[in-house]
């Protein structure tokens, strides 16, 4: 599922205009192309006047329903009162969220929303491992891109802050160690792409 699943022809989405703090209730008035990316252009029809707009995916969010915010309500509010991981497991899954929804709530209201995304990310997402670096630690991910092609290749991922640090301004090694250590990375990515299910982080390397 990509981040706008909600991007359909016929739906109800929040616009948010670039440079203004408002907020329209906006309907999508004409198909997009899969997948949506951020700079995506779509087709918006107003409720209360006439006319259309076109706009970024990036400056919309999907409409929440009433029941699914109640829903996410009531499970910040067991987080709050002690709630085990288990049970916090347990309320996503009888709700059926996906990790895309999940996502979506949290930027709504992010309520205990560190310790919600940390159980998110164990139900939806592989677990890193770790690169030593000068004391610090960095996330690596393995998945498998082109699968079942004659390309198919497993490759590691990890975050654009290890490259800062193995790399210099104009993209050289700062040392020997760091050219040792990037030569095991394919690609590097942004801290969200990094923590999608592994996926989305395919569908991502596979467009690259």
């Amino acid at each position: 599922m990509n981040k706008y699943y909600f991007v359909n022809i016929g739906a109800e989405v929040i616009w948010h205009p670039v440079n203004s703090d408002e907020q329209k209730v906006m309907q999508i008035c004409t198909s997009v192309s899969y997948p949506v990316e951020n700079d995506t252009l779509v087709s918006l029809i107003f409720f209360d006047k006439r006319g259309s707009v076109k706009v970024k995916a990036s400056e919309l969010t999907p409409k929440l329903t009433d029941f699914n915010q109640g829903y996410w309500c009531a499970l910040q509010d067991a987080v709050s009162n002690g709630a085990s991981d288990t049970v916090i497991q347990e309320m996503l899954r009888s709700a059926g969220f996906t990790y895309w929804e999940c996502y979506w709530h949290i930027q709504n209201s992010d309520f205990q929303s560190e310790k919600i995304w940390s159980i998110i990310r164990g139900m939806f997402c592989q677990n890193p491992d770790y690169i030593d670096w000068n004391g610090a630690d960095y996330p690596i991910k393995t998945v498998v891109i082109l699968e079942n092609t004659p390309d198919e290749e497993k490759v590691t991922v990890s975050v654009e802050r290890l490259a800062r640090q193995l790399l210099d301004d104009m993209g050289n090694w700062s040392t020997r160690e760091a050219e040792s250590v990037d030569e095991q990375i394919y690609f590097y990515l942004d801290e969200e792409t990094f923590n999608m299910p592994d996926k989305d982080i395919v569908e991502y390397l596979e467009k690259q």
